[in-house]
């Protein structure tokens, strides 16, 4: 089985399954930690990121494999990055070369997971829209809409601030 990763109070830890199915963590000092609680994962996502769309179409898949429960964290990224003081665009601040990087490891990912990547014609896009009709749906929805909106845009290359991309 393979680790997961995680982090703890800003102390790495391994995650992964001993010998006899039972869970253990190994903290980054090498101190093993036989049983642990439940697991459940947080997963921090924005519409307009693609790495965020490429973990998307593996979370699930992922937590169940080791018994976490998932909790869908919509964010707007954009509010991140001016409080941070960075650009909307990242790429403004990228080298040619380091662009071209991130464009190959995001196809990279997409053919190891056969999910497709189409970058939108904007890009970065206004995810506001679809972040309150997300938070609009009904909680029990929310996996379904998550995917049906990345898919619109990702996928389908469709703008995700246009009310009928949203509402289809």
């Amino acid at each position: 089985r393979r680790p997961l990763f995680g982090s703890f109070s800003g102390e790495i830890m391994v995650i992964g399954v001993l010998g006899d199915g039972s869970p253990t963590r190994v903290s980054a000092h090498g101190r093993r930690y036989a049983t642990m609680p439940p697991m459940a994962v947080e997963f921090f996502f924005d519409f307009s990121c693609p790495y965020a769309y490429l973990g998307s179409t593996q979370i699930e898949a992922l937590c169940a494999r080791h018994g976490a429960s998932l909790e869908w964290k919509p964010m707007l990224l954009g509010g991140v990055f001016r409080a941070l003081g960075t650009p909307d665009d990242l790429r403004s601040g990228m080298s040619t070369g380091k662009q071209h990087h991130n464009q190959r490891d995001m196809l990279r990912w997409d053919e190891r997971w056969q999910h497709p990547l189409n970058m939108p014609y904007a890009h970065p896009m206004r995810t506001v829209a679809a972040l309150r009709a997300l938070l609009a749906s009904p909680r029990d929805r929310g996996p379904q809409a998550i995917s049906a909106l990345y898919r619109s845009n990702r996928v389908h290359g469709l703008n995700m601030a246009a009310p009928e991309t949203i509402t289809a």
